[in-house]
């Protein structure tokens, strides 16, 4: 695959770092694997103040990736606990997720207000992660500054309010800290975090401090090379709408929010009430008792009736009493759908793979030269797609460039990561990176080791992760497949001296998942998907992979959502995770499911999926076909890709009659 120039010099910068001295690799290998002999021996003999290529000493990295015992050994050795590395972070920042690090640093007399390079102090850090409310504590009683903010103005409160740490908000307040404060994250203000949590007694709390219920984040999540990512301009109600809290939604409507208020796309509140696989009707009963509007229209031209339409959920398209669509067929024994046979001959399902494979990487290659920006599922689906057809002797490419991307993006993403900087696209992009590292048997570097730590400092104490801001169905869509997706990261590659909090984090994401209602098929997959990696609750799989398979349609695919028709997306998940829970290729169900995969592909080797998402990305061309649909349609190629690999018997041809 190609890459842009900026990411042909990361990876020099990569593979540079590689050669690292012996010594330096020798402190973090005993560090990461909790070999305290080794690391007492390496004190001896080479000091305590040996730097790496970040400039990180060994006690910066025994705060992020180590044991508290590795962090006592170097403090008892007279490690300096105000060492800076090379973009300004001290060991202090990094290990503001334990209580107890923090205490022996914070006694050793490390710098409480020190300011990195993106402008984070340990305050600021340790409020943007999960339960450290004790951290907090210590830090604010030695000084931490209330007022200070980092780069994009994000304050502790701010930060503590977006990852819904109610009790870090609370002792933040009762100091001091200022609610009325305006950062430029895609987060802007303390109460936008509260509603984009659902949280309805810190949105009254934070309502009740004067906070601005019309306030507005900054315009852009960033800049990318075809212009603004279009996710900004949202407010507090725009963010409530999306946590499903009908409770928050009461309370900003009633405090006085601007019902129609429009974000950078012009979209409001309803629209994304409706633009959901699991939207609450009752959201949208009191929006539209509001004053909302059905008709007003988007920049691009689309008002909230017409994305009930794309959605097709009865009870939405009740509220604003619009008829359902009748072409849609939604149950799973009401007659075979008519499937247009794109192709005049019968085709194997090696034929298949190799007319998808080259138009799934000349697209994925593309995304980052014409467009400037790493999507979730282009270079990662595409790279598992390559790796199991050429497992099969179906391909002799390879896909070891979309591995390199792939740990390339996270060792870019790394110094944020360790700082806990929330940002657009997380944790899913780095989440789906890493399943398909995962896949490849890539082993753990030390982009996945930053991976972990931040995704165990973001877990909700719930056992789930969260999102950053946008939702876009159906991958983006819930926490179902961030989760899933994060139990797979935990597990493959957990740092060993962290393993047991890793493996304690990865039951409570599994139990979590478990519990959860699936709503979409893509709940669905995930859900097994998680509890499979996890090897957690056995029978929850067994019937959770009941209830998916009867959803099979008589046409042999699977949707979405019940609302809507079989596809290529939803039926390569399926397929593809059937097969990961061991059932096998020749159960007549896959092999259903196969042959509508085999009967709805293009010519040209990709299947089109109609796009229901609120799009964020500038257009472009990626050389993927189907314009606007591109970019989901690129995704389910990947997944139909996928299935057919796992799913094809033998080389003979598949039959495009309707499936019986």
């Amino acid at each position: 695959m190609r890459v842009i120039p900026a990411v042909a010099m990361l990876l020099l910068s990569v593979a540079a770092s590689a050669q690292t001295p012996a010594a330096d690799d020798r402190f973090y290998r005993a560090i990461r694997e909790n070999d305290l002999a080794t690391l007492r021996a390496l004190v001896r003999d080479r000091g305590v103040e040996t730097k790496d290529a970040q400039g990180q000493t060994p006690l910066m990295l025994a705060a992020a990736f180590g044991s508290r015992e590795s962090v006592r050994i170097l403090l008892d050795n007279k490690a300096d606990v105000r060492a800076v590395g090379n973009g300004g972070v001290t060991a202090l920042h990094l290990a503001t997720m334990d209580a107890t690090k923090t205490r022996w640093l914070l006694d050793a007399g490390a710098d409480v207000n020190a300011v990195s390079q993106m402008g984070r102090t340990p305050l600021i850090v340790a409020a943007s992660g999960q339960g450290s409310v004790d951290v907090v504590r210590q830090l604010l009683a030695k000084g931490a500054s209330l007022e200070a903010a980092d780069s994009i103005g994000v304050t502790s409160l701010i930060a503590a309010a977006s990852v819904n740490d109610a009790d870090v908000v609370n002792l933040l307040l009762a100091h001091g800290a200022d609610a009325s404060a305006v950062s430029r994250g895609p987060i802007g203000t303390a109460l936008q975090g509260a509603a984009a949590n659902g949280n309805p007694a810190l949105v009254k709390t934070l309502l009740a401090r004067r906070s601005n219920v019309d306030a507005v984040s900054v315009d852009s999540a960033g800049t990318v090379k075809n212009g603004k990512v279009q996710f900004g301009h949202v407010t507090a109600l725009h963010l409530a709408v999306l946590s499903l809290n009908a409770d928050a939604v009461r309370q900003l409507l009633a405090a006085g929010a601007a019902v129609d208020a429009l974000d950078i796309r012009g979209m409001t509140a309803l629209m994304f009430a409706i633009g959901t696989d699991r939207p609450d009707p009752r959201i949208v009963r009191m929006l539209l008792q509001a004053g909302a509007s059905t008709t007003l229209q988007s920049k691009t031209g689309e008002s909230a009736i017409d994305w009930a339409r794309k959605f097709q959920n009865p009870e939405i398209l009740a509220e604003l009493k619009l008829p359902r669509t009748a072409a849609h067929d939604t149950g799973t024994i009401r007659g075979p759908q008519v499937v247009r046979a794109v192709a005049a001959h019968e085709p194997t399902a090696r034929a298949a793979v190799e007319r998808s494979l080259p138009i799934l990487g000349a697209a994925s290659g593309r995304m980052l030269t014409d467009g400037g920006c790493v999507a979730c599922h282009a270079q990662p689906l595409t790279g598992v797609a390559v790796n199991l057809a050429r497992a099969i002797g179906w391909t002799t490419v390879s896909a070891d460039g979309d591995a390199t991307q792939a740990l390339t993006t996270l060792t870019a993403n790394a110094p944020g990561l360790l700082q806990l900087r929330d940002g657009g696209g997380l944790p899913d992009t780095l989440v789906y990176a890493s399943f398909f590292l995962a896949a490849a048997g890539t082993p753990a570097a030390r982009a996945t080791d930053v991976l972990a730590s931040y995704l165990a400092a973001k877990q909700r104490p719930e056992g789930n992760w969260e999102g950053t801001g946008a939702t876009r169905a159906p991958m983006q869509d819930g926490n179902f497949s961030r989760t899933a997706l994060s139990i797979r990261a935990l597990t493959v590659y957990a740092t060993p001296a962290r393993a047991g909090e890793y493996t304690s984090r990865v039951v409570r994401a599994a139990t979590w998942l478990a519990a959860q209602a699936p709503v979409s098929t893509e709940d669905r997959v995930m859900q097994l998907l998680g509890l499979h990696w996890a090897n957690a609750d056995a029978s929850a799989r067994q019937k959770r992979m009941q209830q998916l398979r009867v959803l099979q349609r008589r046409d042999g695919g699977w949707a979405q959502t019940p609302h809507l028709d079989s596809d290529a997306y939803a039926t390569g998940q399926v397929l593809y995770t059937l097969r990961q829970l061991g059932v096998p290729a020749e159960d007549p169900a896959l092999q259903r499911g196969a042959a509508f995969l085999m009967r709805t592909q293009q010519d040209d080797g990709s299947w089109h999926v109609k796009s229901r998402a609120m799009k964020i990305q500038p257009y472009f061309e990626s050389g993927f076909p189907h314009e606007h649909d591109q970019w989901i349609s690129h995704a389910a190629t990947a997944w139909a890709t996928m299935a057919l690999t796992l799913t094809a018997r033998d080389d003979a041809p598949v039959k495009t009659a309707a499936a019986r």
